[in-house]
């Protein structure tokens, strides 16, 4: 008999544990509700924002102090009054100051505590908010309910302890850290206007908008952007920005900041921004955006910085990728002399070993006004059309590939000169013996930095002599 109750009372030992148990588990999933009214909220701080003029707030890591600023057309703005540069994300410091100006708890748990220290409450965590009529509210939050899904908070001079909803709780315990805006700035791809890569170990890439404002409001008007030109490495370049966005940036799409490394630091060195790995700089017409990238973090992330704030961030690398080993081969042109035809008066092609040509063309204008020519080719006219084609295989011919600086040691196999129709200095394209395959090609008197393929060359002069015997496609 003995033996039975010890087992049914081990029984309901048992079952009481697993009730307790089902209790907590079930409280847990337990989402906060509004207040019924057998369980009415009570208002313990009710003010309008405009009234609140700062907020100290207090964690266990550090104190920090965020003040209101009004802004020009209306409204507040708030900042951290130790670093102007660290800006703030509005919403989330919004959120901080709502639970100050709008305090609300969910009920009043207890009418007077004699140890609050019980609860969680003491020295820790508080927000002590001063209004612009000069009084004082401080605020203490406590530990969560075993629920989680309350927290327990006190006001100073009041003696009751307060439940109020878990999220409320958790913004009294957010770092500076948390409201840090790492937002990044919309840029209109359509109407970039600047743009600029320097990774470490190689020539920077620089592009822009080389117009006038009036070409640029025509610009806008007539394709919604611009046409950007190289300024560095390879001057006058001009940029075919839908690849470029194909290749550097669709991975882009989304990129976020992730967790905060340092606040502000003080040896930038061990991220490596100190001699940053990249520096990417985009600018349209209301916006810049302005990442720095140092080393590596692990084998997903780097350190990185905006380049108008001072704290180091860590960004995923599968989203910047792209930005690195950019070869600008891929979207700049490569044409060695993409000169329109209207613009052309003359053209002189002298070789070494092959027949040279003098090329001249009379420009007329038809009874629709559209511009025609008559093209000659060593003292002999030929067809409108036939130059046409012999001209788009001139022009057609293309840079293949980047080459380390070249100093030829003989003249010129190949020399191209355009006389232009505004009579300014005239265009001139050399080829230089460089290997079997390729022509090392100089224009003007700029650096020798690219080659061109034989091939190329001899589809061209074919093309002048198909022109003289009349073979040339019409």
């Amino acid at each position: 008999m003995k033996k039975k109750q010890i087992i049914s009372l081990a029984v309901a030992v048992v079952l009481l544990g697993g009730l307790t148990a089902m209790y907590f588990s079930l409280n847990a999933q337990q989402e906060y509700t509004a207040p019924t009214p057998e369980s009415p909220i009570v208002q313990l701080v009710s003010r309008a924002e405009a009234e609140l003029e700062r907020v100290v707030f207090n964690t266990p890591e550090h104190s920090f102090v965020i003040a209101a600023e009004s802004v020009p057309g209306g409204g507040t703005s708030w900042i951290y009054t130790n670093d102007r540069s660290i800006l703030l994300n509005q919403r989330d410091a919004r959120d901080m100051v709502r639970n100050i100006v709008t305090l609300t708890a969910s009920e009043r748990f207890l009418e007077e505590v004699e140890n609050p220290a019980d609860f969680g409450i003491g020295a820790d965590t508080w927000a002590e908010a001063r209004f612009t009529d000069g009084t004082r509210k401080t605020i203490r939050a406590g530990l969560f309910t075993p629920a989680r899904n309350q927290a327990y908070l006190m006001v100073d001079g009041d003696p009751a302890l307060y439940l109020v909803p878990a999220i409320i709780g958790e913004r009294f315990s957010w770092g500076l850290d948390r409201i840090i805006d790492r937002s990044i700035p919309q840029i209109n791809l359509q109407q970039v206007e600047f743009l600029y890569i320097n990774e470490r170990g190689r020539p920077p890439l620089q592009f822009s908008w080389q117009g006038t404002d009036e070409d640029k409001i025509r610009m806008l008007h007539q394709f919604g952007g611009f046409f950007l030109t190289m300024d560095t490495p390879h001057e006058g370049r001009e940029m075919h920005f839908s690849n470029f966005e194909r290749i550097a940036l669709e991975a882009f799409e989304g990129f976020q900041p992730q967790a905060m490394i340092e606040l502000q630091p003080t040896n930038l060195a061990r991220y490596g921004l100190d001699e940053p790995s990249l520096v990417f700089i985009m600018r349209d017409l209301e916006n810049e955006l302005h990442l720095i990238f140092g080393n590596s973090h692990d084998n997903e992330h780097l350190y990185m910085q905006f380049g108008d704030r001072p704290h180091v961030f860590l960004a995923e690398k599968h989203f910047v990728n792209g930005l690195f080993g950019l070869n600008p081969f891929q979207f700049i042109d490569r044409f060695v002399a993409l000169i329109n035809i209207v613009d052309v008066s003359a053209i002189t092609i002298t070789a070494t070993d092959r027949p040279n040509y003098h090329i001249t063309l009379e420009h007329w204008t038809d009874d629709s006004d559209r511009p025609q020519i008559i093209p000659t080719i060593n003292g002999q006219e030929v067809q409108d059309g036939a130059f046409r084609t012999f001209y788009q295989r001139l022009i057609a011919i293309s840079f293949e590939q980047e080459i380390e600086t070249y100093e030829p040691t003989a003249p010129p196999l190949i020399t191209l000169t355009y006389q232009l129709v505004d009579g300014t200095e005239p265009a001139t394209i050399r080829f230089f013996a460089f290997d079997p395959n390729f022509y090392a090609v100089q224009q003007d008197d700029l650096p020798i930095q690219f080659v061109a393929s034989h091939l190329a060359v001899n589809i061209m002069f074919q093309a002048a002599i198909d022109l003289m015997d009349g073979n040339l496609d019409r």
